[in-house]
């Protein structure tokens, strides 16, 4: 058995790089590592905060796992939400039909927050979730409006 050598570089690059595992056997889609920032949304603003989504679907329970974390931001978290459906780069104008408000559990500029929701078919569908059609985003005061910060769940 050989065994593959890397560099450093290549070391830091490949634990930088969301990873994503697929495992049609168990009908479990994981992703790891996708990244929250101010460039997401819509329109950006000036935060340097930063954060990572790592979320995972069982097909056959039809449940979405995840765990935000996120660091620097402007001031406690005054809401966080997962919206959709929406692609990358845009703005559901339309009513959200998924959104799931987890504010009042967590707070601190820098933090974390497990959870879990079911993909019911109605309010939210498993084939826009495998789409990459929704996004978490967090809200702080200083950046009530659109968020400070916001990922795409894409696996």
């Amino acid at each position: 058995m050989q065994l593959l050598k890397l560099t450093p570089v290549a070391f830091l690059f490949a634990l930088a790089v969301p990873s994503c595992k697929t495992d049609l056997s168990d009908g479990l889609v994981q992703k790891f590592g996708l990244p929250m920032t101010k460039e997401q949304v819509i329109p950006t603003n000036g935060s340097s905060a930063s954060g990572t989504i790592n979320a995972s679907y069982n097909k056959a329970s039809h449940t979405l796992n995840y765990t935000v974390t996120w660091t620097g931001l402007t001031g406690n978290i005054t809401a966080m939400h997962i919206h959709g459906p929406a692609y990358k780069g845009y703005f559901p104008i339309v009513a959200v039909p998924f959104q799931q408000n987890i504010t009042g559990f967590i707070n601190g500029k820098t933090g974390a927050f497990t959870s879990s929701v079911y993909i019911d078919e109605v309010a939210a569908k498993e084939s826009e979730l495998l789409h990459g059609q929704y996004y978490i985003d967090i809200h702080t005061s200083a950046n009530s409006t659109y968020g400070e910060i916001r990922g795409q769940i894409e696996f």
